[in-house]
């Protein structure tokens, strides 16, 4: 979860551990493109990963 998703209030604080740093977005985001493919849906893919994929089955369609 990101900060954002907090200050949305799209988090369930009950169920959700309120002790978790929450980064901005961007900051995930720009970790994960490093190694991993978005693939859109909150789903990455591995870019090692052997996988064929459809321009229109991830975010930067190349």
């Amino acid at each position: 979860m990101s900060r954002e998703d907090y200050e949305r209030d799209v988090i369930d604080e009950e169920l959700t551990d309120g002790r978790q740093f929450r980064h901005r977005v961007a900051l995930y985001r720009r970790g994960l493109r490093e190694q991993m493919r978005e693939l859109g849906g909150g789903l990455w893919l591995s870019r090692q990963a052997e996988v064929p994929l459809f321009a229109l089955e991830h975010m930067d369609g190349g």
